[in-house]
């Protein structure tokens, strides 16, 4: 970004920010669609902290401990019009991007056991029936 982009940008959250309550809404909300669950358009995938960090086709998608250097706030807000994220669907609010510069720059935490990976068939799931115990079972 440049020097007047990084100027346009909201301040972070001045707050502590958890990756649960703050941050894991906006990622289901806006990039789910296009980067979760299998899909990585450009690359890019939401799928885990690691593939997030890792970025897509055009580099890395942040900085931790950095977000005024991180691509991914670029493309939040928009400055690129041919390149704003989300493609499809509401643009992020201020606010919205205020958390994820916060998150950014207080390390890119994630909670452990989050994913947004392709979710299992639920109908492959072997049933286990309750049987019958004792000799009375057999009656």
């Amino acid at each position: 970004m440049t020097p007047d982009q990084v100027a346009k940008l909201p301040p972070p959250a001045a707050r502590q920010i958890f990756f649960s309550e703050d941050v894991r809404p906006i990622l289901q909300n806006s990039c789910l669609k296009c980067h979760g669950r299998g899909k990585s358009k450009g690359g890019f995938s939401i799928e885990s902290r690691e593939t997030f960090l890792k970025g897509g086709d055009t580099g890395s998608a942040l900085v931790p401990g950095r977000s005024e250097e991180s691509l991914v706030i670029e493309l939040v807000m928009g400055f690129d019009p041919d390149s704003v994220m989300p493609k499809k669907g509401s643009k992020l609010k201020s606010e919205q991007i205020a958390v994820l510069r916060a998150w950014i720059d207080q390390g890119t935490k994630w909670d452990d056991g989050v994913t947004f990976g392709k979710l299992p068939p639920l109908n492959l799931k072997p049933a286990s029936p309750a049987l019958p115990t004792g000799v009375d079972a057999f009656a």
